[in-house]
């Protein structure tokens, strides 16, 4: 499974957030696409021992986030991977305290590693799903993360796709949200999404 999160503009900080949670075991799989230009702010700006494990800052030619998700896609089916995660790039990685509890507390790598490696098994079932936000996470109710697992219609920030049925959809249909749009027409074919 890749994991790609696009960025534009934010060299200075993107190591601070989604980056800074990605374990270094997982680094080879890790891509930050970035526009022409800013590949080497972003080089300098990421971490020696990142880089070193074999994070991949990727400059590519795109025209909004719509054409740069389905770019990625296309690289993921170019580099034979059936899986991908598609995150955006300022995020903080939070889990429950206990499973009783809903408090947050952030995640370690370790947590995050666990996350993944979930993921993997999902795509096995789903052909598309999501983390959830903390937004509403107080109203999931009680439970580990088999319990809390709900199939969706809305997905944002944290995606993951089975590669081949990403690129079944239409892309570049929307100027906006097209995270939605993408939801909504795997959903439209039948894909449930977790």
């Amino acid at each position: 499974m890749i994991i790609f999160i696009p960025s534009r503009g934010r060299a200075n900080w993107y190591t601070r957030k989604t980056l800074s949670h990605i374990p270094l075991g997982y680094m080879h799989k890790t891509v930050v696409t970035v526009p022409h230009g800013e590949e080497d702010a972003y080089t300098k700006a990421a971490p020696r021992d990142a880089l070193d494990s074999g994070l991949t800052i990727l400059p590519m030619t795109y025209t909004r986030i719509a054409d740069k998700r389905h770019k990625m896609a296309l690289l993921a089916k170019d580099w034979l991977e059936d899986k991908m995660c598609i995150l955006d790039d300022d995020l903080v990685f939070l889990i429950r305290r206990q499973v009783g509890h809903f408090s947050m507390r952030n995640q370690t790598h370790a947590d995050t590693a666990e996350m993944l490696v979930y993921i993997d098994q999902l795509l096995d079932t789903y052909v598309h799903g999501a983390i959830s936000p903390r937004e509403g996470n107080n109203r999931a109710g009680d439970g580990n993360r088999f319990q809390l697992d709900i199939e969706n219609t809305r997905a944002m920030r944290f995606h993951f796709f089975r590669t081949e049925q990403y690129l079944s959809i239409e892309h570049n249909r929307m100027q906006t949200m097209e995270d939605f749009d993408a939801t909504l027409q795997l959903l439209r074919m039948g894909y449930k999404n977790i």
